[in-house]
């Protein structure tokens, strides 16, 4: 049987508005600049024809992909996968751990930055629901703003493989 969770967006909300504002203007500029040049010289209609056009594409995966992990539970895989308008993109299948131990919810402040950045833009608190595995690994499930809607996320978790949960955010609890 499949499972499917939406794990997180690829870009904070501040990316994504841009990105949908951007996108369409940047190409729409190239392919202004690729009306006026089209019969002068061909290599920089082409190339301006190109940049607009995967400008377009990236400012559109951007704006609405997300990544997803789903479970199946007959093959005993999880499969990362970007998701853009339901198309499922370079999937990721790895086998599901022997040795799961439990489900964890806890607070994150989840940081759409370079890990170098002196400065982090866009944080955002989130609820990350994981499974952890081999005593210090974990499967990040999703991210989500609402604790009921973490603990249901759980619950469902919980569900499919039978394991005790445990919410950090509010002291440990197991359910």
């Amino acid at each position: 049987m499949k499972h499917t969770f939406k794990m997180r967006p690829l870009s904070s909300p501040t990316n994504r508005g841009s990105a949908i504002f951007l996108g369409p203007v940047i190409a729409g500029i190239c392919f202004y600049f690729v009306s006026f040049i089209y019969d002068s010289d061909l290599f920089l209609t082409a190339f301006l024809s190109i940049f607009g056009l995967l400008f377009f594409i990236a400012s559109i995966i951007l704006s609405f992909g997300y990544m997803e992990l789903a479970i199946d539970t007959e093959k005993n895989t999880w499969t990362e996968q970007l998701n853009i308008f339901n198309l499922r993109l370079a999937p990721t299948v790895r086998a599901i751990p022997e040795a799961l131990n439990y489900i964890l919810i806890f607070d994150s402040d989840y940081t759409f930055s370079h890990p170098n950045d002196d400065i982090k833009i866009d944080s955002i608190d989130f609820y990350e629901v994981s499974v952890i595995y081999d005593e210090r690994r974990k499967q990040v499930f999703t991210l989500c703003t609402q604790h009921e809607k973490a603990l249901a996320i759980a619950k469902k978790i919980r569900s499919i493989f039978d394991l005790e949960i445990v919410d950090k955010t509010i002291g440990g609890v197991q359910y």
